[in-house]
């Protein structure tokens, strides 16, 4: 299943934890409506007081699960505040300074990717974020306990929390860098803390 995807569909996967529609049980496909392809069902929808967002989706065979971290809300948008006052900026300031330390999403994240392993004990696991949701996404593979069940990562224009990673997280995400693909637009005020030279 997973190697079906192209890499314009792990984009268009990645946009689905914006999707207003997504509910338990609901199915999830990528493309138009003559050819569109399925992903699998929604599982759970979880939310809680730190204001995130996910979508675990299981594949059609059971084999995989998707786990996609939504981004920060639109400003104005109900919630926003908690994102980028308690979660963007506070991870901005630290990712600048090179502080230690995270916010309580980003710790609710990889509670969150931990479960899905737990609960899916027989599938692989892929991880999407786009923005925060990138933090989201690279925070919790950064805590992940068992990196053989991390098929892959596909995460967007989101900050890079490398800078304040502990050694031993540095060294859980280093050991499986080769299955993370993160896309980032050097033009782009949002990715920050990216190497200059990384190109």
């Amino acid at each position: 299943m997973t190697d079906t995807y192209t890499d314009y569909d792990r984009f268009q996967i990645a946009k689905k934890e914006y999707d207003k529609e997504l509910a338990v049980d609901k199915p999830v496909e990528i493309g138009d409506k003559d050819n569109a392809k399925p992903i699998g069902t929604v599982r759970q929808v979880i939310e809680n007081e730190t204001g995130i967002k996910v979508h675990v989706v299981e594949s059609p065979d059971h084999s995989e699960v998707s786990v996609l971290y939504e981004g920060s809300k639109a400003p104005f948008d109900e919630g926003w505040e908690v994102d980028w006052f308690e979660n963007d900026i506070p991870m901005a300031h630290s990712i600048l300074t090179g502080e230690k330390g995270t916010t309580s999403q980003l710790k609710a994240s990889a509670d969150i990717l931990n479960d899905v392993l737990v609960r899916y004990p027989n599938a692989k696991v892929t991880v999407y974020g786009h923005s925060l949701g990138s933090m989201n996404a690279q925070y919790a593979l950064a805590n992940v306990r068992d990196i053989s069940r991390i098929s892959g990562a596909y995460i967007y224009q989101g900050p890079n929390t490398y800078p304040v990673l502990t050694e031993e997280q540095r060294q859980r995400v280093d050991a499986m860098k080769y299955r993370i693909h993160n896309y980032v637009d050097d033009k782009d005020m949002v990715p920050i803390g990216y190497p200059k030279n990384r190109m």
